[in-house]
């Protein structure tokens, strides 16, 4: 179960934590406000064959990311990918894409990461 979703500069928010409890959540909201770039970024940074674009980061921005924590059999997991377009001049045209991994307060690598979440689904 995700607990916890973070977002930096991802398309329009510029950061923002939301918090999530145990059982169905909903987001509601007028038209155009990001519901669907909330669930973009959920699905984006839990697909480790999503190919980097710049286009989720937000505008006038370099770096982007998204950190999911999750509930995975009582095991806190944390995960944080971003996107950098680098400090030159000319910003990347294809961003650095990077994952960060946790189980618990301990750094894990992102294959045991993603092995301890697809054998609890």
């Amino acid at each position: 179960m995700i607990t916890s979703v973070h977002l930096t500069n991802w398309r329009a928010y510029g950061d923002v934590t939301l918090q999530l409890e145990p059982g169905t959540t909903f987001l509601v909201a007028a038209n155009g406000v990001g519901k669907s770039s909330m669930i973009e970024a959920v699905k984006w940074t839990l697909n480790r064959s999503a190919k980097p674009t710049p286009d989720p980061i937000r505008k006038g921005q370099r770096r982007a990311a998204v950190e999911l924590v999750l509930d995975v059999s009582g095991a806190a997991l944390r995960v944080r990918r971003s996107l950098d377009l680098g400090d030159a001049p000319a910003p990347r045209k294809t961003p650095k894409d990077g994952y960060e991994t946790w189980i618990g307060d301990a750094p894990c690598g992102t294959d045991d990461f993603f092995d301890r979440l697809a054998v609890a689904w």
